[in-house]
């Protein structure tokens, strides 16, 4: 309460929850039960809720919550839907809106994630923001305390474990280089999403600002046949809090990362 006293801003990013995929994050009304014909995906679920809520609430609230894309995942078409809790968008949609609403805040921001997931010819995530009396467009430019964050959801991604700061480093140039032709709003904080991987760049801005490039973790875990017959990079699950002084001099991060054990491989013995 001190914080929020003095002016400080405490704000919620969350990203690609996949709503509707048996490992993207949902409430328990949605589990598998544990003896069921999946007991690995009801434990996995359960190990996901039950991290998130946990540490959900070592905050009373939170001034904002920004969401950047993918909360739903989609008919599942090239797997056959064979991946799903449902395939109905809206049923998927009512998912997500019961892990935003698990997050105490009274506003949320969403950007659109990717067509595959969220509606090639339809905006589906447009139907979970109307449910949530919510803003959502492409990208926004959201200003919290003198700093201004910019979301999309889109990123480039690598192939090279070393190579992680290169495509968010570019997105932050692109930015400031659409600033200088007077195009877009300059950003303070450039968040992007779809990875599923948590990097965070600490950089300086002109005259000795804030400069930050943000990739999120992710709302959905690992267990997926796309990630596993195709994928090396590592996933992170999770979800990141920013602490804002009330003068914008830097941020606070705070991230809330799960190794995930419920589909852990193990070795076999022949």
């Amino acid at each position: 309460m001190a914080k929020k006293m003095n002016g400080w801003k405490s704000v919620f990013l969350g990203s690609d929850g996949h709503a509707g995929h048996y490992a993207g994050l949902c409430p328990p009304p949605w589990h598998f039960k544990p003896k069921g014909s999946r007991p690995m995906i009801a434990a996995l679920q359960r190990e996901l809720w039950g991290f998130f809520t946990h540490e959900i609430k070592q905050y009373k609230r939170f001034d904002a919550a920004l969401w950047v894309g993918d909360m739903i995942d989609g008919k599942g078409q090239a797997s056959g839907s064979t991946e799903l809790i449902t395939a109905d968008r809206h049923g998927q949609c009512e998912i997500a809106e019961a892990v935003c609403r698990a997050v105490p805040t009274d506003v949320h921001r969403i950007v659109r994630g990717t067509g595959y997931h969220t509606g090639k010819e339809e905006d589906f995530e447009d139907v979970l923001a109307r449910n949530l009396g919510a803003q959502i467009s492409d990208q926004a430019w959201v200003e919290i305390n003198g700093l201004v964050f910019n979301l999309k959801h889109h990123l480039g991604g690598t192939s090279t474990p070393y190579g992680d700061g290169t495509p968010i480093r570019k997105d932050m140039l692109w930015g400031d280089i659409w600033a200088e032709m007077e195009a877009q709003p300059r950003a303070n904080v450039t968040v992007r999403g779809h990875t599923h991987r948590c990097l965070i760049v600490d950089a300086v801005g002109p005259r000795n600002t804030p400069k930050y490039g943000v990739t999120m973790p992710a709302l959905q875990a690992a267990h997926t046949k796309y990630g596993a017959r195709r994928c090396s990079g590592i996933v992170h699950f999770g979800f990141i809090v920013a602490e804002i002084p009330p003068k914008g001099e830097c941020i606070i991060w705070k991230k809330h990362i799960l190794t995930v054990q419920a589909t852990k491989p193990k070795v076999e013995r022949l």
